[in-house]
């Protein structure tokens, strides 16, 4: 075996490590893509149910606000800072969703809660009025879109519903 067979031989070694280092990393980057996306998810769920906490606390407000009832000027900020905070965490999550961080099925659980949120009148009002020029370019035009397709939400319906449940 001459000089030229060994420099071969590394060659062929070096090219199979190299594979081998690839094969490795693309494992290591699958495995961070999935802890990224379980804690995404498991923060949008928290978020969530941070967001459903303090509802409860403004509940009577919520209500009013979705009966079209008129609200004094403590209740229209109560109402302000929820929704501020839920569309913040909506904007998030969009973000999420668009860097492949959030999959598809959860992103579409938080376009209904957008959905839901701008489906009454003082919702839309707050958004048209306060919401264009607190977000993103991005989240604006995606909320605005997603306010102009048939996906609205009859919020008292679903309350009476709910309450003659039995």
């Amino acid at each position: 075996m001459d000089i030229q067979d060994l420099g071969s031989i590394g060659e062929l070694i070096a090219a199979i490590a190299t594979l081998a280092t690839l094969a490795y990393l693309a494992l290591q980057i699958r495995q961070s893509t999935r802890v990224i996306r379980g804690s995404t998810v498991h923060s949008v769920t928290q978020t969530q149910q941070n967001e459903l906490r303090w509802g409860s606390d403004i509940s009577e407000v919520f209500v009013k606000a979705i009966g079209s009832t008129e609200l004094t000027p403590e209740e229209v900020w109560q109402m302000s800072e929820w929704m501020m905070s839920a569309m913040a965490a909506r904007q998030n999550e969009y973000v999420q969703y668009r860097h492949g961080h959030m999959a598809s099925e959860v992103w579409e659980a938080s376009e209904n809660i957008i959905c839901m949120l701008t489906s009454f009148d003082w919702g839309r009002k707050w958004w048209t009025v306060y919401g264009h020029k607190t977000f993103t370019k991005d989240f604006v035009i995606l909320v605005d879109e997603l306010m102009k397709r048939d996906r609205i939400v009859d919020m008292q319906k679903v309350i009476q519903e709910l309450v003659s449940v039995e």
